[in-house]
């Protein structure tokens, strides 16, 4: 179970062999259900299909995550109120942005979104007042970050 506002995850799997062997992240059945590291530039696994709600959340001190084509989506509230997150490319194999997938990450600058993406929710970077969101020019993402008032770079 994950709570807002704890810096860790706590899961069935907690205290047993087999996740002492896991190392930082904890995926069951290519979902990331925790991650219990402390780096600045995470990388999510080939393979990991989709990451559980808040595994992220209020996580400081990430600066980068490294997002696998194996997923299809962000998920609503995923990298929410990371202050420390500055910078984020969203690969091709990511088809939509959740509710919230960014919102309240202070330090967030700039996020590189491919044309791939159809699908971003109106609060996917609520409060996120020093982005800037790189795509192709034309794209479903520039009518998005107009539409939101977000700064847009063609890429």
């Amino acid at each position: 179970v994950c709570n807002i506002g704890i810096d860790t995850c706590i899961t069935p799997f907690d205290n047993t062999p087999w996740a002492a062997k896991q190392g930082d992240n904890l995926i069951v059945a290519s979902v990331l259900l925790a991650y219990r590291g402390n780096a600045e530039e995470v990388i999510i696994p080939e393979g990991v299909t989709t990451i559980g709600r808040n595994v992220f959340w209020e996580r400081d001190g990430i600066k980068t995550v490294v997002i696998p084509n194996t997923m299809a989506e962000i998920p609503e509230q995923c990298f929410a109120a990371m202050d420390s997150l500055t910078k984020m490319d969203i690969p091709n194999g990511i088809h939509s942005i959740g509710d919230e997938a960014f919102a309240w990450c202070n330090s967030l600058e700039s996020v590189v979104i491919s044309s791939a993406v159809t699908s971003i929710e109106p609060n996917a970077f609520k409060d996120c007042p020093k982005l800037t969101i790189h795509a192709p020019a034309g794209s479903f993402v520039e009518q998005y970050a107009k539409e939101h008032n977000i700064p847009f770079e063609a890429e």
